[in-house]
């Protein structure tokens, strides 16, 4: 079960995992008929691919992650993995990010992942078995300028995901989280594609202090990059791999700089 599964981050994991014969149910609050679409394009794209199936949702209400979770149960009989992806992304230059846009943010990353979990722990407590991997991002863990509202949602994810395995103990249940960096998806192609003022800055002013280990001299990483991970942690390779995040990001988190002058709130 893998929300915000139609484009970006979530496409991915939902065609590494159908690669590898899983059930997918791809969970998103695009339209119907973009869900329908993910879901073909996953199954043609993944000889593997067993059953593929969409389902429109808004993680932020309570009452529908849990109809979903219970809807997904019936068709495919249990649920075990939850890939958390689902978020939403406003660059927050100098605190100046819309109180909407704020609450958007929280109201998706944070609640939106809560939410999920709670709504796919009965069965895999039922099962005694189950993977959950929440879509963190380096930005929990290193300040970085302009992401100080959505930074500030993805600690909170983190925070979850240190917690919930104390809460868990025996249940079988593991819960883990991915920090990646600068990520090409659709999201984030005003900030993070090669072209975008803010990335010449971000090279110009990061890469000398810390060069990229990609002979591009790229900071991104593609989707398929967050989906091999995402996968390690969903198969029993990962085991013993608990509470804890794996940051995927060229090394940047230890190198962000505040954002540059002159770039305003980007969404």
């Amino acid at each position: 079960m893998i929300t915000g599964g139609t484009t970006g981050i979530g496409f991915a994991i939902a065609r590494r995992l159908a690669e590898e014969a899983a059930d997918v149910a791809l969970v998103s609050e695009r339209s119907a008929e973009e869900i329908d679409q993910a879901a073909q394009a996953i199954k043609a794209l993944s000889t593997a691919a067993q059953r593929v199936a969409g389902y429109r949702c808004d993680v932020r209400h309570r009452a529908d992650t849990k109809s979903i979770a219970e809807e997904v149960i019936d068709q495919f009989g249990r649920i075990d993995i939850l890939i958390n992806n689902a978020g939403v992304y406003t660059l927050d230059a100098q605190c100046e990010a819309e109180e909407s846009a704020f609450k958007t943010m929280v109201d998706v990353n944070v609640h939106g992942t809560y939410n999920m979990i709670l709504a796919v722990l009965p069965a895999m407590k039922r099962k005694v078995s189950g993977c959950i991997v929440n879509i963190s991002s380096a930005a929990a863990v290193r300040g970085a300028g302009g992401h100080a509202c959505y930074g500030a949602t993805k600690a909170a994810i983190l925070a979850i995901t240190h917690a919930l395995p104390q809460e868990l103990k025996g249940m079988g249940i593991r819960v883990t989280a991915i920090g990646p960096g600068a990520v090409r998806t659709d999201m984030t192609a005003a900030v993070h594609t090669p072209q975008s003022v803010l990335m010449e800055q971000t090279r110009a002013s990061v890469g000398a202090l810390y060069p990229s280990p990609d002979p591009s001299g790229e900071f991104i990483l593609d989707p398929v990059n967050i989906a091999n991970i995402a996968f390690w942690l969903c198969t029993d390779q990962s085991w013993g791999v608990n509470g804890t995040m794996i940051l995927a990001d060229h090394g940047l988190s230890n190198s962000w700089s505040a954002l540059p002058a002159g770039i305003k709130s980007i969404t």
